[in-house]
């Protein structure tokens, strides 16, 4: 590693020399013209500069409930409220329940003309809301825009819309304006500043994979993985228990409607149930064996596009924005420990139960909320 203890500066000054009498008396003294030819040209060595704290600025570790079926929620306070909110990190949107906008006080406004149609829950998404102040441990999010979810019917069952179910989904747009740290397997969720030495993330591993990170046209996050050797855009799917694959790519690439042999029936931890297979997942030097990847139905948008391969050699769809083939969910991602790192783009990843081998401590990689 390379240190640099200070910028040297030369300053060349102009000097007047005296007529010349004679050669022999301008190598008189040759011991004065000497020091002062060293006094021309000596650096002027600045002081040196402070050395970068590398450590990682810890905002918040928050941990998750994982009792929902639509994916792990996370407290949070809206306008000095608490309430919860799904973390979905397969969208590049954050979402708001309206009944718990109006009992916010929120103002909301339409989707101007010109926007691309957007739907949730299959339901179309007209407007949208600022959100003042939102705060997710010490990381605070100000003027946050949110869509808004069509009104569920919960008042005529007594349900409170800011206390007995989470109110919003927290997409990438939120979560990726820090570093997000997702430890799904030891129900953790850890948010660091984004103001870190580059690679210097993995505080808890010696031996780590790192991948770039990928935005679509919606500024929807993806990334590269393998699955059965052949490349996939593949998205983080919090929202899902099993991981899944679109049935018209599972048939193109891998002819699973042709070969029914190797599936199983899979149920998740949220009651979900469908068709699976074991596949081989892998990302860097990170393998993932006997990966339960269920078969996903296309939607219109999925159905009508086009599988063709990026500048990576990479499949994904041509002419459907935000989603890609592959989804990993819950049942892949409890078994991995994956950081973002928002500034480098990047995405760093270790299995769930990696750990550190050397002297170094986590203690010294990273600054927690009350110790900085």
């Amino acid at each position: 590693m390379k240190s640099f203890v200070g910028k040297a500066t030369y300053h060349f000054r102009s000097v007047r020399f005296p007529k010349p009498v004679s050669v022999f008396a301008k190598i008189a003294h040759p011991v004065t013209l000497l020091a002062k030819l060293i006094l021309m040209v000596t650096p002027i060595v600045s002081a040196a500069e402070p050395q970068k704290d590398c450590r990682l600025r810890m905002l918040a570790s928050i941990s998750i409930d994982r009792s929902s079926r639509s994916g792990p929620t996370i407290p949070i306070v809206v306008q000095n409220i608490p309430v919860r909110a799904w973390v979905n990190t397969q969208s590049a949107f954050s979402v708001i329940d309206q009944q718990a906008v109006e009992r916010l006080g929120l103002k909301t406004w339409k989707l101007g003309p010109g926007t691309p149609g957007m739907s949730w829950g299959g339901n179309q998404v007209t407007g949208y809301t600022i959100v003042p102040a939102m705060s997710l441990g010490n990381a605070r999010f100000k003027d946050r825009t949110m869509l808004l979810t069509p009104t569920r019917s919960r008042s005529s069952s007594g349900m409170d819309p800011l206390v007995d179910t989470p109110i919003a989904y927290l997409g990438m747009d939120v979560l990726t304006s820090v570093d997000i740290e997702l430890d799904l397997g030891h129900d953790k969720i850890n948010l660091f500043s984004p103001d870190h030495c580059s690679g210097q993330v993995v505080y808890w591993a010696d031996r780590y994979d790192v991948l770039p990170m990928r935005r679509g046209v919606l500024k929807d996050l993806y990334f590269v993985m393998e699955l059965n050797g052949k490349k996939l855009q593949t998205q983080l799917s919090t929202g899902d228990w099993s991981s899944s694959l679109f049935a018209n790519v599972a048939s193109k690439l891998y002819a699973w409607d042709e070969n029914p042999s190797g599936r199983q029936s899979m149920t998740g931890e949220n009651g979900s149930s469908g068709s699976s297979r074991a596949m081989t997942l892998t990302a860097g030097g990170l393998t993932v064996l006997n990966a339960q990847i269920r078969l996903r139905k296309p939607d219109p948008c999925v159905s009508a596009a086009r599988l063709s391969t990026d500048n990576h050699g990479a499949f994904g769809f041509d002419g459907c924005n935000g989603v890609s083939p592959l989804h990993l969910g819950m049942n892949v991602l409890t078994k991995l420990r994956i950081y973002l790192s928002t500034a480098e783009q990047k995405m760093y990843l270790t299995a769930t139960d990696a750990h550190q081998e050397t002297s170094d401590s986590a203690e010294e990689m990273t600054q927690r909320p009350g110790n900085q």
